[in-house]
This record gives C-alpha cells, structure tokens and sequence, in this order.
C-alpha cells in the first residue's frame, strides 16, 4: 500500500511515544503551516498497568518496537481516519512504505482494535 494515493496523508514527524498506540507528531501541512497533535493507532496492545508480569512484558516490548520504529531514518507519512480538537486516529508510514499498525500487528505485539457498534 502506498500512503501516497490517499487523501489525507502529510509528512510528519515522531516527536513521542506515550504508548506502542499513542504518539505525538508534528504533522506538515504545506505552505509553512505545522500541527502538534496526539495520533491515536486502530489497534491494541497488552496493559503496562496489569498485574500480570507476562502482559508487562509484553506491553514493554511493543513499546521498544514502536520507539526503535519511530527512530528510523528517512520521511514519514501519517495518513488521518479522523481528526477531532484533541487527537488524530489514523496511521503512519515509514520512508519504505511500511505502516506501524501493520508492523504492530504483524510481529504480534497488537491485536486490531475492536470497534462496538
């Protein structure tokens, strides 16, 4: 999949990690125009604040994926599902084209997020 095709796609910047699912990006609009906002992932992943010593360790090991992904080099992509006054729901691509969530999900440190209708 290439980002690119997409409406809704901007170059941006990884600026934090507060979890493997919630960044801070700085997001480029053009024209000299940037945004600060908190991007929210469409997936899961285990509970830093569980009980279970297995699920922190799980949870810990997909936030140093997410933060060793965020620091690879090259232009990112981050491609807004929807935007609201606080967060962005959306994904963001690395300069090869690979999408966190589908990396998360793919070495099994997330599952999808499960929408209730």
């Amino acid at each position: 999949m290439n980002p690119s095709e997409y409406l809704h796609t901007h170059p941006a910047i990884i600026q934090k990690a507060h979890t493997p699912t919630e960044l801070d990006v700085l997001i480029d609009l053009g024209f000299g125009i940037t945004m600060q906002s908190k991007l929210l992932l469409l997936c899961e992943t285990a509970d830093p604040t569980s009980p279970d010593p297995s699920e922190q360790s799980a949870a810990k090991a997909a936030y140093r994926f997410t933060t060793d992904w965020a620091n690879e080099d090259g232009e990112m992509l981050i491609q807004v599902f929807h935007e609201n006054a606080r967060s962005i729901t959306g994904d963001i691509y690395n300069a090869a084209g690979d999408s966190l969530t589908s990396d998360l999900l793919n070495v099994g440190h997330a599952e999808p997020l499960r929408m209730v209708a």
